[in-house]
């Protein structure tokens, strides 16, 4: 007998399918933001504020898509780009992750999924731009492989960059979003939002 699919309907008017990765296992993917609550612990002192990697050593694990993920170091205020010189006004944080995407589903992780929020509420997402990717490379500090996606089931590790509004911030919290999906079954997945602080 086939296995089921599900038909993942996602924030815009696209959508796509996915296959289980076990018999028992629907597959699953995103399709709406949920909100929640976030801690944060001040990160403004330190080693990472002037540019360099200081350790931070935060877990975020979802117990219902099986991802695994190390937040290990972080690093602010790194040098704005030269190409991108219309958000020098902002701060470039560095986040070095580890993780191990989760085998329960066809879905994959993605460094999309991550933000960095800051206490005024701003939201800020992982930033692939080329110039960014280029400058932490030619750093020492090498981006995801493969656009930031890691496949059902694999390791992975690199750093993510984010563009944070507010420079300076006080306290940093790390985001990893899952956005609502329904399985072939019916089953519903809500969206969640799993939030640590990134302490230095």
């Amino acid at each position: 007998m086939r296995k089921p699919y599900a038909t993942i309907v996602v924030p815009t008017p696209t959508t796509t399918s996915a296959a289980p990765s076990a018999a028992s296992s629907p597959s699953a993917a995103p399709s709406s933001p949920a909100a929640g609550a976030a801690s944060a612990t001040p990160t403004a002192g330190g080693t990472a504020a002037s540019g360099k990697p200081v350790a931070v050593n935060q877990t975020i694990d979802d117990p219902e898509m099986g991802d695994h993920v190390v937040a290990e170091s972080l690093v602010r205020n790194f040098p704005t780009p030269a190409s991108m010189s219309a958000v020098s006004d902002r701060e470039i944080a560095l986040v070095k992750m580890n993780l191990k995407a989760g085998s329960k589903y066809y879905a994959g992780w993605q460094s999309g999924s991550l933000q960095i929020v800051t206490p005024d509420g701003d939201t800020n997402s992982s930033s692939t731009a080329p110039g960014l990717t280029d400058a932490m490379t030619a750093a020492g500090y090498p981006p995801f492989p493969n656009g930031g996606n890691v496949d059902t089931g694999k390791t992975g590790s690199g750093w993510a960059g984010f563009v944070v509004q507010q420079k300076n911030s006080p306290t940093l919290t790390l985001r990893m979003k899952r956005l609502a999906a329904t399985t072939s079954g019916g089953q519903t997945i809500p969206a969640k939002n799993f939030d640590v602080p990134l302490t230095t």
